[in-house]
């Protein structure tokens, strides 16, 4: 059954039209996901508390630029071994 604190959490998200963020564990829950999975897994009080309404695009944006930022690394190592074995 889910908690009434957890039901709480995930209708307010879900009237705001936003998602539920866990930023301990990164990941990201829609209200319906939410209500789903601990409706059989009960979550503690800290999780609670921990839990950010987000707009889902925040996620969206920052895996973009998580991703930019890799890209980038690995362009400057591809360019260091390019570079190591033309001489």
């Amino acid at each position: 059954m889910l908690p009434e604190e957890a039901r709480k959490i995930a209708d307010e998200a879900k009237r705001q039209g936003k998602w539920l963020y866990d930023p301990s564990h990164k990941w990201w829950y829609s209200p319906e996901d939410f209500k789903h999975i601990f409706h059989y897994a009960t979550p503690n009080q800290q999780f609670l508390k921990g839990l950010q309404i987000r707009h889902p695009n925040e996620g969206i944006q920052a895996g973009f630029q998580r991703l930019t930022q890799i890209q980038a690394k690995l362009q400057a190592f591809t360019n260091a071994v390019m570079d190591y074995y033309k001489k």
